[in-house]
């Protein structure tokens, strides 16, 4: 088996060439005698059914010379490449058209027959000359006499050989242009194919910026030429985000790290005293902790990204959520000295995992406390739009986030401002984690924000699909 695309198309494009050429001079071979051939019976025929029909006309006067004499000086003159002869039954020759001269054609009484003639190829003369034949019976002078009438296919048979000949000489040549134009075309259609090949095995992971440029290419090989770049493209992303991932995770545990070691060295030096050593373990207890939720955090996101992650789906109470979870925090939010609102808090139902939306509405809310300076307020809002979706809206009043922040707010381990989101202990990662719980229960999410006036993140959930069976089947009850 041919394993070579360029050898497999050149032998194809000759096969098919050449089966084409063959076809072609087959039938126009074919085509060409069929019409000769049959313009020598036609031909034939026509001297057939004339004479036929002279020789009713001339049986009523009953003279045998008469009717010879007449019969020359009608068909003699115009005759090319015909013969005509009449002869008895016996085969006693009783005239010769003067193209015969002293020649005469093949006595064939088989071949009369009334109505349609009778047609056969024979060989005439000395030189065995090929005519086409027919016999026609004529009544003169109450006897049946024999009018041979024949048609020469030399001209023919000399055209059909050379038409044979020409097919022939060309036939090589044919096949010869067919194998120069079946290798042009293969590399020609290779070529690029070749550039691809050789554009990527020098692409690495070290110059994923590397694209495929074609030029003067097929249209079916740009578009995979873009396709192959486009794949290098996403994979450039990929790999970007997994060392901007890595240095990030590696700076973020770094921070606590750092503070462990020097806190774990001056409780070593054993100057403190016991107030001073509760004191350096209540922070290391807040450095493990922080670190604790920045690992659980990459785990979550982890088997989000391998698609492992488990989701417990259950109908839950998305009002009853919201409104413990906003007491819960109600605390944080009074601490910062903010307003806490819940309003318009209507009784949803939602298909989803309580725990993994409990985690997305508490990241999302804390973030809002987090970044409301004091005297500002938090809104919480829950209701349906239309029959199909839950909109969960929270506002605040908070510093809002800059336009050219808005499109990488939910990268991991982005932040807005860097060193107050570390100052309040964020990692970065909680509304990565919101839009993926987001995403993961078939809803949306959507930011608006402005700087110094506040951020609107507006969450649609579908309906729990329960409640359109209950609303159906309240409908029948009525």
């Amino acid at each position: 088996m041919i394993r070579s695309l360029k050898t497999r198309i050149a032998v194809w494009y000759i096969a098919l060439s050449t089966a084409i050429l063959i076809g072609f001079g087959l039938v126009v071979y074919l085509n060409l005698t069929h019409h000769l051939r049959q313009e020598r019976r036609d031909v034939v025929t026509g001297y057939a059914e004339r004479i036929r029909s002279f020789a009713m006309a001339q049986s009523r006067k009953n003279e045998e010379d008469h009717f010879i004499h007449e019969f020359d000086e009608r068909f003699s003159l115009k005759l090319e490449r015909e013969y005509l002869q009449i002869s008895t039954p016996d085969g006693a020759i009783l005239y010769l058209s003067p193209n015969l001269k002293t020649r005469h054609l093949p006595f064939k009484p088989e071949l009369t027959a009334e109505g349609q003639p009778k047609l056969q190829a024979a060989e005439a003369f000395a030189e065995r000359q090929p005519v086409l034949m027919t016999v026609v019976p004529v009544v003169v002078k109450d006897e049946t006499e024999l009018v041979t009438i024949a048609a020469s296919l030399v001209a023919v048979e000399e055209t059909e050989r050379r038409l044979l000949l020409t097919l022939l000489l060309a036939a090589p040549v044919a096949v010869l242009t067919a194998l120069a134009g079946g290798a042009f075309l293969a590399r020609r259609v290779i070529k690029p194919v070749e550039q691809m090949a050789a554009t990527a095995k020098q692409i690495t992971a070290q110059n994923l910026n590397e694209r495929i440029k074609l030029s003067q290419a097929d249209i079916e090989l740009e578009r995979l030429a873009e396709s192959f770049n486009q794949m290098i493209t996403r994979l450039e992303n990929s790999f970007n985000q997994v060392r901007q991932f890595t240095a990030d995770a590696s700076h973020e545990l770094r921070t606590p790290l750092t503070i462990l070691k020097g806190e774990t060295q001056l409780a070593l030096d054993g100057h403190l005293n016991p107030d001073e050593y509760r004191h350096v373990l209540r922070s290391r207890m807040e450095e493990l902790e922080r670190m604790a939720r920045i690992v659980d955090d990459l785990l979550i996101l982890s088997r989000a990204d391998s698609q492992v992650a488990e989701l417990d789906f259950q109908i839950v109470d998305l009002s009853d959520l919201v409104i413990e979870s906003c007491e819960q925090l109600r605390h944080c939010a009074e601490a910062g000295q903010l307003s806490l609102i819940v309003e318009n808090v209507e009784p949803i139902e939602v298909t989803g995992d309580s725990l993994r939306l409990r985690q997305m509405f508490r990241n999302t809310l804390e973030n809002a406390i987090k970044y409301t300076p004091e005297g500002g307020e938090v809104r919480v809002q829950l209701r349906s739009e239309g029959d199909d979706r839950s909109q969960l809206i929270i506002t605040d009043t908070g510093i809002g986030i800059p336009a050219a922040d808005l499109p990488r707010i939910f990268d991991r381990f982005y932040r807005v401002d860097k060193a107050r989101s570390r100052e309040r202990g964020g990692s970065g990662l909680g509304l990565s984690i919101v839009k993926w719980v987001v995403e993961a229960h078939s809803g949306t999410i959507s930011i608006e924000s402005e700087p110094g006036k506040g951020t609107l993140v507006t969450i649609f959930l579908p309906l729990c699909a329960c409640r359109e069976t209950s609303s159906s089947m309240e409908g029948d009850r009525r």
